[in-house]
């Protein structure tokens, strides 16, 4: 970035972070020393303001209402709300009549009456909800202040999806100033002052324009307000933002030309990559079915032979309906018999097109959406039968007059070239919509607060016979691109990018996953590549900070595969890949256990539902399908030396347990107790499994 754009941004940024104390704030994020502290400044003001207006020299009050203009704002706004509050007195209706003509005869706007119209209107339950919002954003700036001072990247950028929560929480109550003090923080966690290679300069132009946008309807044009519809005039100007065009149009195509920018920062540029490099060229894709569900490989934990894995359709009696879930715009789906159930695939009312009830794999292809939005679509089906198995637990999945699931899994592509490459894209996640950015689902088989990741992936080229996650940058052939859809997905705009970049390379000890994807984060929040491809050379990046998103370790075929998912632990740290360099990502062995205790004065619990496997780096081995932990417990005095004898966890062996306790169940141990002895209060507890099927010796550290 040159050093004008970043002056300009490191001033806004400066006057944007907020400090932790109510009614204060403090700049942070600068190599120099802040200003003096705010409450020192607020006594000043307070005490010169005082004594201008007891000889009412309005000429003075006035000047000290520009030169402390933060203090007399914070000033104005706790008096109004202790006249709210049915506090005020004499002495409080007096200084705030001061303020308001000191406000109107130098600042000359309509702040000081916005503000009292605001506070008058003010119910005691719009009140309340105030005060917890507020309350809210000073956690939430006290956050920022320490995740910026220890230079916690991932927290920063963690922290502007809270801001931008409560910034519509507050207007929605009307508090339209610390909204747009909320609005500020979000563009200091997108700022490259904060966040580095990760600032999402797209992001930061619409974020500033939510503050100027309040900043306006509030009445408050201060040298906050000039100095940051100052950024977002020259970040439009370089097309960043949503409503990059509009702004640059209305600010007269001047490119910075606001009130209190500096003209020396004009005409901005922007850092290499940030603009695209060359024509925008536009693909038209068409509809292609897959036949197998294997037919090519795929970054997706449900496509395989395991149909019981698979999204269901699950039927009751005769004449129940069902939909494809996470289709806004699908047909609805009709038992109309015991072995007969069709689609309304016209969704005219009346259903016609059958799903074969067999234990066959069959395809089915019909249309998505209605008139306009029609496109066509396809699956692969197929029902259980009454030998089969769950979790190596035998069962009957076969259809009955009472209940059936129909199992299916997408077999859906659109074919056509990007700049001038063959692909194929693959609708993973089943909503009908292909290339639009990957979303999270709660599946059985996860430990609490965990989901997993599902995202459509790219076949490129002619020969090729693997998918990769779709990306909204990616190279293609021997440049970068930033792919950008429509229309469902079947068009493609693909715009060239001269992107920095450095490589990721994998090293993973232990069973090789068939796949593993990491996701950068900022400007390439949607950008998800997999390292765990062919080749040693590691995978090529944009230079940012990438976190674990999405795995899997596979072992064996059909009634003998054994896999899991592989999924970001809560503290995991992030790699900082720089232009040029190679960063290792490792992974694996050491294996551990993550677990919950539960304790009593006389027992302890390990709850079942919780044990998840461990990695190295504190990656989680969750979803197991043949191969559930089955560790042994022992427990010992917390801080002693020597451990009980093991006592093995319980699990689900037979239908019987499976029916009493859930079918979620067979995913992991059962809560399994263990009484204390010896007079301890408090127990640590560890587990321990000689051979898992995929990963061998598991053992945990000693755990309370």
């Amino acid at each position: 970035m040159t050093k004008a754009i970043h002056r300009l941004l490191r001033l806004t940024v400066l006057a944007l972070i907020l400090a932790v104390p109510f009614g204060s704030t403090r700049a942070i994020g600068s190599p120099v020393s802040g200003p003096a502290p705010v409450q020192d400044k607020m006594a000043e003001f307070k005490q010169a303001f005082a004594q201008a207006a007891k000889i009412n020299a309005k000429e003075e009050m006035g000047k000290l209402v520009r030169q402390y203009n933060e203090e007399a704002i914070l000033r104005i706004l706790a008096i109004l709300d202790q006249i709210a509050s049915q506090q005020g007195n004499d002495a409080i209706f007096e200084e705030i009549g001061h303020l308001r003509a000191a406000w109107r005869s130098t600042i000359k706007t309509s702040f000081v009456e916005e503000v009292e119209k605001y506070y008058s209107l003010l119910n005691p339950s719009a009140r309340e909800e105030r005060s917890r919002y507020i309350r809210a954003y000073q956690l939430a700036s006290r956050d920022l202040q320490n995740a910026r001072t220890a230079r916690e990247i991932n927290k920063v950028l963690s922290l502007s999806p809270r801001f931008e929560a409560l910034a519509a929480q507050l207007e929605s109550v009307g508090d339209l100033y610390y909204a747009g003090q909320c609005w500020g923080n979000a563009v200091a966690c997108n700022h490259p002052d904060n966040v580095g290679v990760s600032a999402d300069f797209g992001k930061m132009a619409d974020l500033l324009g939510e503050f100027v946008r309040t900043r306006e309807q509030v009445g408050l044009k201060d040298y906050l307000y000039s100095q940051n519809k100052g950024a977002y005039v020259q970040l439009s100007a370089q097309g960043f933002g949503k409503n990059a065009a509009a702004v640059v149009a209305a600010d007269g195509g001047e490119g910075g030309s606001a009130a209190g920018a500096d003209s020396a920062l004009v005409p901005a540029i922007v850092p290499p990559g940030t603009l695209p490099s060359g024509d925008t060229i536009e693909s038209r894709l068409t509809f292609e079915v897959l036949p197998e569900v294997d037919s090519v490989e795929r970054p997706n934990y449900n496509t395989d032979d395991t149909y019981q894995m698979w999204m269901g359709l699950d039927f009751r009696k005769k004449g129940t309906k069902a939909e494809f879930a996470r289709v806004t715009d699908g047909p609805s789906v009709t038992r109309l018999g015991s072995s007969e159930i069709k689609i309304d695939a016209d969704q005219d009312g009346t259903p016609e097109l059958p799903i074969p009830v067999t234990g066959n794999v069959n395809l089915v292809e019909f249309p998505v959406g209605k008139g306009e939005s029609a496109r066509p679509w396809a699956i692969l089906t197929t029902v259980g039968n009454s030998r089969d198995f769950y979790q190596g637990i035998s069962v009957n999945l076969a259809p009955n007059d009472d209940a059936v699931l129909v199992y299916y899994v997408s077999a859906s592509s659109l074919v056509g070239e990007i700049a001038g490459l063959p692909v194929r894209v693959i609708d993973e996640d089943l909503d009908g919509i292909y290339g639009n950015p990957s979303k999270t689902f709660g599946w059985m088989g996860l430990t609490p607060e965990n989901f997993q990741p599902e995202m459509d992936s790219i076949m490129i080229g002619e020969k090729a016979k693997r998918a990769v996650p779709w990306s909204e940058y990616m190279k293609l052939g021997k440049s970068w691109y930033k792919l950008e859809t429509s229309d469902f997905g079947s068009t493609v705009k693909a715009t060239p990018f001269d992107l920095e970049t450095g490589r990721l390379k994998l090293n993973f000890k232990g069973p090789k996953p068939s796949w593993l994807v990491v996701r950068g984060t900022g400007r390439f929040k949607n950008c998800i590549f997999d390292l765990a491809g062919p080749g040693n050379k590691g995978v090529e990046v944009p230079v940012g900070s990438y976190n674990l998103y999405y795995g899997e370790v596979r072992k064996g075929k059909k009634l003998q595969e054994a896999k899991t998912l592989i999924l970001p632990g809560k503290d995991m740290a992030a790699w900082d890949v720089a232009a040029g360099k190679t960063v290792q990502v490792t992974l694996g062995k050491p294996f551990g256990f993550d677990f919950t205790v539960a304790q009593t004065p006389t027992h302890v619990k390990v709850l079942g539902n919780t044990v998840s496997i461990t990695g190295a780096a504190g990656e989680r081995y969750e979803r197991p399908w043949n191969c559930v932990p089955r560790p042994t417990m022992s427990v010992r005095k917390a801080g002693g030396k020597k451990g009980s004898k093991p006592k093995n966890m319980e699990f689900i062996v037979g239908t019987d347990k499976l029916y009493e306790v859930g079918w979620e169940w067979a995913w992991s141990p059962l809560d399994t107790e263990f009484k204390k002895s010896g007079g301890a209060d408090t127990v640590e507890v560890q587990l321990v499994e000689k051979k898992n099927k995929l990963f061998g010796k598991v053992e945990s550290d000693w755990k309370q």
